[in-house]
Parts: structure tokens; C-alpha cells; sequence
């Protein structure tokens, strides 16, 4: 085993956890009533003639042997696609600066799109359909889609606030926002229940910061975020609670600077998938957030990753140049390489069906899936297609994709699509 353990106490120092808690003042947010906007519209969104790319319209039976049908959904760029617990999927797309919301139930053709009149930046599901935090003007909105086909948009807007995340959890919908004005940076947290903000807090930052993962335990929040400034880069969290004024923002920093890659709760705490020049490695922290082990996994730097948990054991998917590789974890931290691909680059997405997690991978000349043991089950050819999330329908799994291709006949730019592709 090439595990190494270390702790804050030990002599053997290799970096130094920073905390910084900012405390600023809250702001005691009115209660907000949404107001209706829009609704959703028969059939898929609009089109041009100028893509490389079939016309959006109904799925066709695929020629590929591990597809059953694949469908052109948008000429434009997929920013989220997720299922929600009444089987209806959606998929959020932005085609220039406009942003659109298309539902899909077991066919592969929408059954009805939403104009937002805004770039989707993120977006979750929600209890009842979706929310999507988008900008227009250079002012940032929420919406929630309804079940009922109606969208409502935030009443408050948000000028020169950039939306970094949106999650659901349990009775509301949480926004992360960052900004950078004469003051300074800063990140901002808001609440929305029932499609009312009913909570805001706030705090700045030193650098710019990218959203990983965030978690609720209580009224607690957790959000995991990774950082970059001229002098270092890692990641941190940021603790916010609507029951005080306060914001905890803490760094976990290393001597040498580490690239964050995922993260998910393990062993009453957090795992953190990270990289350096070194190699990959999980970083395990204990109760209080603070490193207590680290588990080496590649000796070469990764370009992305992903951890996963089937309910036994934990999952590590790490994205290299040239190759990717598969380990499982029990859960105290043994490790098993399952295998390696020569062609996967990227986890865009995965879905546990009670007996296997099944990971959707992205490679260099396609995309496929593989099991718990890390086998392919499905490889599909698609050049230039990037998998962007994994969806449940047809009695089947299903990848959404982005597609680029550049064009002679309009100077040589990319042009992108939206793409999906049901397996048998």
C-alpha cells in the first residue's frame, strides 16, 4: 500500500491549514413573491441553418449497436440535464445569450420547451421540477420550473452577481453568487423557499473561487469551493447558516499548491479528490474539516475527477492526459485499482440502479459506461462529443452531450449542438 497518513500535530509537516473566519453582518432578507413569467411550449426550441448538425425533432433509431436511439435536441450548449423523482427529465441549454429549459419524458424529443429569456449559468432539480439561475443584462435571476408548466422568476434581481451553484435540499432551493466591484470580491448566499428568497448572507473573498460541491447538515451549510490567486491555489469551504449572521471561510492549504477536483461525505466527515504535480491523491479530513490522511492513487497529475459511494464502497475516477483510471475503497480506506483506460478523459456522470453504480466516461473519440467493476458495458464513437450528464428514461440510461465542430463555410467557427443518446 503506498497510503500515508499524517495530522496537523506530526512532525512531518508537508503544508499548513489556514483558517480565516470572516464575519460579516446579514442581511435580514423580506420575503420575496416570485413573479410568473413564462410558460413551456409544445416541442423543441429554435433552430438555424447554419450547423453542421440534423434539425432537432424526433429521436431516430440508432445505427450504433450499443444505442437503441439518439436525438438532436438544440443547436446550442447543454449546461445541466438531471431526472427527477416523477421520471421527467430535464435539460437546460443556452444558444447565445438566451437560455432554454426543455422537458423530456420516456421519449427522446422534448415534450415541451421554455424560453428564459436569459444565459442559464447552473441549475438543480427541484421537489417540483427545476430551478435555473441565469443572467440577462448583466443581472442575475433565478427561475423555477413547475410541474404545472409555469416559470416564475425571482422578484429581486442580482446586478453584477454572478451565480456559481444551485442545489435543492429537503424545503429549499440554495444560491451561490460571486462578485467583484470597487470593494472588492465577494461571495453571496441566499435561501429560496417556495420560490421566495427569505434568506441572504454574505462575506469577501481574497481570490476567485469556483464552486465544487455543497452539503447541508442541519441548518448548516457546507460549500466546497476550490481557489486560485497569484501565490497559491487549493480549495476550501465556507460555513453559512440562516440562524446567524456569520460566514466561516477556511482554506485548506499545502505547501505546494493542488488542484481540487470532488468531494463526498466519508466517515462522519469529508474526502476530497485532489491533484499536484506529484500525482493524485484523496484527502481525508476528520470531524473538524482538518486533514487527517492521505491516500495516493496516481503518480501523474489529473485533469479531472470524481468520487462516488454505491452505499458499500467508495469510488475513484481520475482523468489523466493520456489515460483514466478506476479505484474502489472500502470503507477504511483499502484500496483496489480496478482498471485502467487508454482513452478515458473525463466522469460526467452516474447512476446507482440498487446494485451497481454505472459511471457515464468521456474519451477522446466518444463516450461509454462501465460498471462497479470498472468493465465497459456500452462504448460509443462520437468525435467531438463531451458527455455532460447521465439521464434515467426509456426503461433505460441515457448520456446528454455537448457536440462541437468547426465549419468551413462560416469562417472556421465551432459550432455546438445538444446531444442525446439512449443505450440498449
Amino acid at each position: 500500500m503506498d497510503d500515508k497518513s499524517y495530522s496537523l500535530r506530526s512532525k512531518l509537516l508537508v503544508c499548513l491549514t489556514v483558517a480565516v473566519v470572516a464575519v460579516f453582518i446579514g442581511v435580514a432578507v423580506k420575503t420575496l413573491t416570485p413573479v410568473v413569467v413564462g410558460e413551456f411550449l409544445q416541442g423543441g426550441g429554435e433552430t438555424t441553418d447554419t450547423v453542421p448538425y440534423p434539425q432537432p425533432g424526433d429521436a431516430e433509431i440508432s445505427l450504433d449497436p450499443n444505442l437503441s436511439a439518439e436525438n438532436y435536441i438544440a443547436q446550442g450548449e447543454a449546461v445541466f440535464a438531471a431526472t427527477g423523482w416523477d421520471k421527467i427529465s430535464y435539460i437546460v441549454y443556452n444558444v447565445g445569450e438566451e437560455g432554454y429549459v426543455a422537458r423530456l419524458g420516456d421519449a427522446l424529443a422534448p415534450s415541451s420547451t421554455a424560453n428564459l429569456g436569459a444565459r442559464a449559468a447552473s441549475a438543480c432539480l427541484t421537489q417540483s421540477g427545476a430551478a435555473v439561475a441565469a443572467i440577462a443584462d448583466g443581472e442575475s435571476f433565478l427561475y423555477f420550473i413547475g410541474s404545472d408548466g409555469k416559470i416564475t422568476r425571482s422578484e429581486r434581481s442580482y446586478p453584477g452577481q454572478t451565480p456559481i451553484f444551485t442545489a435543492f435540499y429537503d424545503d429549499c432551493v440554495a444560491a451561490v453568487f460571486t462578485s467583484e466591484r470597487a470593494a472588492g470580491k465577494r461571495i453571496v448566499f441566499r435561501l429560496f423557499r417556495d420560490g421566495a428568497e427569505t434568506c441572504e448572507r454574505y462575506a469577501n473573498l481574497s481570490y476567485d473561487i469556483d464552486a465544487v460541491e455543497m452539503y447541508r447538515t442541519g441548518d448548516i451549510y457546507t460549500l466546497f469551493y476550490r481557489f486560485s490567486s497569484q501565490f497559491s491555489r487549493g480549495g476550501g469551504y465556507a460555513l453559512f447558516s440562516p440562524e446567524t449572521v456569520s460566514v466561516t471561510l477556511t482554506d485548506i492549504e499545502r505547501s505546494d499548491g493542488y488542484d481540487f477536483l470532488s468531494v463526498i461525505p466519508s466517515r462522519d466527515s469529508f474526502a476530497m479528490l485532489c491533484s499536484d504535480a506529484d500525482g493524485t491523491f484523496i484527502m481525508q479530513l476528520d470531524e473538524n474539516l482538518d486533514r487527517s490522511e492521505k491516500i495516493t492513487l496516481t503518480d501523474y497529475a489529473a485533469l479531472s475527477g470524481r468520487l462516488s459511494f454505491d452505499g458499500k464502497n467508495y469510488y475513484a475516477f481520475v482523468g489523466g492526459a493520456s489515460e483514466g483510471r478506476m479505484f474502489r475503497l472500502d470503507p477504511g480506506g483499502e484500496k483496489t485499482r480496478i482498471t485502467a483506460y487508454d482513452t478515458a478523459l473525463s466522469v460526467a456522470g452516474e447512476y446507482n440502479t440498487g446494485g451497481a453504480l454505472l459511471h457515464l466516461l468521456g474519451s477522446k473519440n466518444g463516450f461509454f459506461l462501465t460498471d462497479t467493476n470498472g468493465l465497459f458495458t456500452k462504448k460509443v464513437s462520437k468525435p467531438g462529443a463531451a458527455p455532460v450528464a447521465m439521464l434515467r428514461t426509456g426503461g433505460s440510461v441515457a448520456a446528454v452531450c455537448n457536440l462541437s465542430e468547426q465549419t468551413s463555410g462560416s469562417g472556421g467557427e465551432k459550432q455546438h449542438a445538444v446531444y442525446i443518446a439512449l443505450f440498449n
